[in-house]
């Protein structure tokens, strides 16, 4: 399986060197007690196999960093321990390095296919050996310390929501008391003014409601645990529910809808439609200049509900556009006013849900159109 060569110069680092666990698969020891040798000179600690079973038993008992594989191996051949490997998501990203006759390109072909990393070739040449091997430690390394950093960043996340999720509830009780007392106050004699500030105060405490539930079902739909109560809805009556929770603002001409003289209807949550159109809304009303008009417009186009909410405002930079339907997000988007924290987030979660997808078309200074599309039952 090996022969010797001229000596590999070690590099003056032993964490750049690549130093790590190797197993060698080899039916004949001889094989592979000299390739042993080889890189335990490197620093390597070896372990050995004499077929393909062997190889799957010892991964399963202790995944090494890197594994070479003869080919032709009595019980299992190295192409099948080799696929059966990178099948299962445990040993997928152990680098995998076949070692094949020099015109074997059948075995090469066949272990492309099964997901080999690279190849040695029958003799092996140590100096080619050794660096493949420290390259694929290498390579097995980063993933490695990227597999941890996810997981790392993945605990964040989840201690983050967690954070989150105990301000809204605690923000709930005050937000209903303040919204009950708003209620009674709108019910006394009030000058004009003192009735518009009440009628806004309200008005703002419904978004905030919003807000704080958009929050709680963003995480729900992420965890599949978001129930929809699917019914036939007319999408008039949909936006209708989302002008009345948007308040006095949504008036026209404040924002006007455009509707098709058919009736379209969509099989969906109506609660939920209805709260993406509001989120829309009030995304737009938010960003548009108050002589501006927020523009609704649907239709069906062949099995597709297609509908677009527009506005005048400041328009959104290409780099925000990327990211804007993105839970907390940051950077170009975060410069948008467009960006409500977790608003456009439940609006594609819920759209997605649906069996739909959403977008945004927009360029600074011309507007933006937020637009989504919803499957249309057919008859």
């Amino acid at each position: 399986m090996a022969q010797h060569d001229d000596m590999v110069p070690p590099l003056t680092s032993t964490a750049d060197r690549g130093i790590g666990t190797v197993l060698v698969a080899d039916d004949e020891g001889a094989n592979r007690r000299l390739v042993r040798a080889m890189l335990e000179a490197e620093g390597h600690i070896v372990l050995e196999a004499s077929n393909g079973a062997e190889v799957l038993e010892v991964v399963a008992e202790s995944p090494p960093d890197v594994i070479l594989l003869d080919v032709m191996m009595p019980v299992k051949s190295g192409i099948e321990a080799c696929h059966e490997l990178k099948a299962s998501p445990r040993t997928a990203s152990i680098p995998i390095l076949l070692v094949t006759a020099l015109d074997a390109r059948e075995d090469r072909l066949l272990g492309m296919r099964a997901g080999a990393n690279d190849f040695l070739v029958k003799p092996v040449d140590r100096a080619d050996l050794v660096l493949r091997v420290r390259n694929s430690v290498r390579m097995k390394h980063l993933y490695n310390d990227v597999a941890r950093q996810f997981e790392q960043l993945r605990d964040l996340e989840a201690s983050r929501d967690a954070l989150v999720h105990m301000i809204i509830h605690d923000l709930r009780s005050p937000m209903a008391g303040l919204s009950a007392y708003l209620q009674l106050l709108r019910e006394e004699p009030l000058t004009t003014d003192g009735a518009e500030y009440v009628a806004e105060s309200l008005a703002i405490v419904g978004r905030l409601h919003r807000m704080t539930g958009a929050a709680l079902d963003v995480s729900r739909f992420e965890e599949g645990k978001m129930p929809l109560a699917l019914e036939d809805v007319d999408v008039a009556h949909a936006i209708g529910d989302a002008l009345e929770l948007a308040g006095p603002e949504a008036l026209p001409p404040r924002v006007v809808v455009s509707a098709p003289a058919t009736p379209v209807r969509v099989k969906c949550d109506r609660a939920v439609l209805g709260r993406v159109f509001a989120n829309l809304i009030d995304n737009a009303l938010r960003v548009s200049p108050r002589d501006t008009t927020v523009r609704i417009h649907y239709l069906a186009v062949a099995d597709r509900l297609r509908v677009e909410v527009s506005d005048d405002g400041p328009g959104i930079p290409e780099a925000g556009r990327l990211s804007i339907f993105e839970k907390f997000v940051t950077g170009a988007a975060s410069r948008s006013r467009h960006t409500s924290g977790l608003g456009l987030a439940f609006c594609r979660l819920a759209v997605e849900a649906h069996g739909g997808d959403i977008g945004v078309t927009s360029a600074p200074g011309k507007g933006t159109t937020f637009w989504f599309q919803l499957p249309i039952p057919q008859a």
